[in-house]
């Protein structure tokens, strides 16, 4: 029945070529039927309803904002579809959600909480060697007190060479907090 659609569709638009010169634009409207994170911290989510490849895209809340952890490639197929992801969990509770495509608006997004049991990161600056060090790896974002990024990344340590003396804000874990170079 699908195959069926599909052809039927396909047929449309190549007469409407053939007659008008010009295709009209399927409207993506892929939705995600199922959302769940493993207790690994893999994100699973399946999918029906995709005409095209276009990407999902990942976010996470953190820092009080939504931040893009990565992007998953559509099957681009109508029937289902199945995706895994596995982003980088943060100390507590982790909010995930899937974009379906570029241009959603506010109700296609899905999300999904879990709760990742893992030690709460610490961090010092050590001024010897001008580098800000992690107990663990993790996302990190380093702002000036302004707001201006100034650097991001996902690491143990993070060099703060280059950056000009003053205080700066920085991300990491589930926390935010300010230091001085």
């Amino acid at each position: 029945m699908i195959m069926a659609k599909q052809l039927l569709i396909t047929t449309l638009l190549f007469l409407q070529l053939l007659s008008f010169g010009q295709v009209t634009k399927v409207t993506d409207v892929r939705e995600i039927t199922f959302l769940e994170v493993y207790k690994d911290g893999r994100l699973h989510w399946t999918s029906v309803k995709e005409h095209n490849k276009t990407p999902y895209v990942i976010e996470q809340f953190r820092w009080n904002k939504w931040i893009k952890i990565g992007e998953v490639d559509a099957v681009g197929m109508p029937t289902q579809n199945q995706y895994s992801f596995h982003p980088a969990p943060h100390h507590g509770e982790n909010i995930f959600r899937i974009i379906p495509f570029i241009g959603s608006d506010s109700t296609s997004y899905k999300d999904v909480r879990w709760v990742a049991e893992m030690p709460l990161v610490k961090f010092s600056v050590q001024k010897k060697t001008q580098e800000i060090i992690f107990s663990s790896e993790t996302m990190y974002e380093i702002n000036t007190i302004s707001g201006e990024l100034m650097k991001r990344g996902y690491a143990l340590s993070v060099s703060i060479e280059n950056l000009p003396k003053g205080n700066y804000i920085l991300n990491y874990d589930n926390l935010s907090t300010e230091f001085k170079k």
